[in-house]
């Protein structure tokens, strides 16, 4: 199998595996405390931005994602809306995966103090699980855009390939927003996520 459809196969895992916790929720993991170096999560200039008008934000891609939702049920929260926003690149013979995942939460719900750390620490025990071996190195809580957030880099040993990636975490305006990549080197992750900003 080619090497960029492995990577793009075993990162919609990894996110159907992050869906799995906001479905069934996570609330076991402590506080992290916050850090002073976080991202600014500054927008970077670009021809390539892409807008999302639905879910407010804005973010630099290669070219325009594929955009899906469906309803999924949150014992803590009931039926949500969840979507997913994902582009796969081949540029340069390199494969990479961008991936945002919007989950719609109701007014009326209250983020528990140690959401962000559940959702991390759920993603390490469910990826481990079906790729063992996985590693998440965390880091420590921060702010990212005004909101707390917590981030990870990640690697997958998929296909005896060990596959690099990160993720952020964040809630803004009732909804969290998971955005990832995978196959990037750190410096183009930064300037991935230094693109991502909210436009409401």
């Amino acid at each position: 199998m080619d090497k960029k459809y492995s990577i793009a196969i075993a990162v919609v895992v990894i996110v159907l595996l992050v869906a799995a916790f906001f479905m069934f929720g996570g609330h076991s993991a402590s506080q992290t405390p916050q850090s002073q170096s976080a991202p600014t999560g500054a927008p970077a200039a670009s021809a390539n931005l892409y807008t999302s008008s639905a879910d407010g934000f804005s973010v630099d891609l290669p070219g325009t994602p594929e955009a899906n939702t469906k309803t999924i049920t949150s014992p803590s929260a009931g039926s949500i809306s969840e979507t997913e926003y994902t582009f796969v690149s081949s540029a340069n013979g390199k494969g990479t995966l961008y991936m945002i995942v919007v989950f719609h939460y109701p007014a009326t719900y209250q983020f528990p103090s140690n959401y962000l750390t559940g959702a991390l620490t759920m993603f390490g025990t469910l990826i481990n699980a079906k790729y063992p071996g996985t590693k998440v190195t965390a880091e420590p809580q921060s702010q990212f855009l005004g909101s707390a957030a917590i981030s990870a880099s990640v690697v997958v040993p998929f296909m005896e390939t060990p596959t690099p990636g990160n993720v952020l975490i964040t809630t803004h305006n009732q909804n969290t927003y998971v955005v990832s990549a995978y196959g990037l080197s750190p410096s183009d992750y930064t300037a991935f996520q230094n693109s991502f900003t909210f436009t409401q």
